[in-house]
């Protein structure tokens, strides 16, 4: 974790692209942890055929990889052709062969019936036709298999998220529901009722909780604005001043907020999220 602790400290990632700060940032304190629930309601088997479906940086494809065993294969795809190229630069522990493939999650380039498991973390929500992307899920699983689709529950449950994204979208000028994608999808009846109408006959749907912890409060802020430009192209600020501008904005509104879940010079806060196990 000592690459990690200095990128949380500042360190030498000050101009992280926000794939790096998404992947380098956020990943530890947040994905990586995550990662392990997802893995733990999935039960990867050695051999087994595994697509994970908007991968990202890769944090979910390394764990699974760390399961799975050399005969097993992993393709691994993303919209994002930076969050891939990070992926791809991110040595991989020995094991299954993978696949790094940009694609679209609404029109899935593979195989009917290809995959005994299919992962995804914390994508469902941004896909732009959902139903369609839950059908396409059961199109490439096969009849025995299983879909583990983690989602954040809604942003009324994560109040320095909710406080940083409505600083956000007065400073942009835009609504907050436009910023606050990953937190859009808080009930689960529609969860649920998505993955039945897409073809999965049994769906259940469970609540998760656990901390996040990141151990230094200012560069918390500074490196989820950074990063949410990796799925949030309205924070893509190319320019400069503009960009400094909207980081100065958000320290002074979110302050209050931030300030609330302290602990020394770090900041801690419950994070909320549903994990969808659909099997057709």
């Amino acid at each position: 974790m000592e690459d990690a602790d200095r990128v949380m400290d500042g360190g030498d990632l000050a101009e992280p692209t926000p794939a790096e700060a998404y992947d380098r940032y956020l990943g530890p304190a947040m994905f990586e942890p995550w990662a392990e629930v997802l893995l733990d309601l999935a039960e990867p088997a050695s051999g087994e055929r595994v697509l994970d479906l908007a991968c990202g940086t890769g944090i979910v494809t390394r764990k699974l990889a760390h399961r799975l065993g050399a005969s097993g294969q992993i393709l691994a795809m993303d919209i994002n052709p930076d969050m891939l190229a990070v992926a791809r630069g991110l040595a991989l522990p020995p094991g299954p062969a993978v696949n790094w493939r940009q694609g679209d999650a609404c029109a899935i380039d593979a195989p009917d019936h290809g995959f005994d498991l299919l992962l995804c973390q914390q994508g469902y929500q941004f896909f732009p036709d959902r139903p369609k992307a839950a059908s396409e899920m059961r199109r490439v699983i096969k009849e025995d298999g299983r879909a583990v689709v983690a989602v954040w529950e809604g942003l009324d449950r994560h109040p320095v998220f909710q406080a940083l994204f409505q600083a956000e979208a007065h400073h942009l000028g835009v609504a907050v529901e436009k910023l606050a994608v990953p937190f859009s999808l808080s009930d689960t009846t529609v969860l649920q009722h998505e993955f039945q109408q897409a073809g999965f006959s049994r769906v259940s749907v469970s609540s998760h909780s656990m901390e996040a912890r990141f151990r230094d409060a200012r560069k918390f802020i500074d490196l989820v604005v950074r990063s949410g430009a990796a799925v949030i192209p309205e924070l893509d600020l190319t320019d400069p001043g503009e960009h400094q501008a909207l980081m100065d904005v958000v320290h002074r509104e979110a302050a209050g907020v931030v300030d609330r879940y302290r602990e020394g010079d770090g900041v801690v806060f419950p994070m909320h999220s549903s994990l969808v196990l659909a099997r057709p």
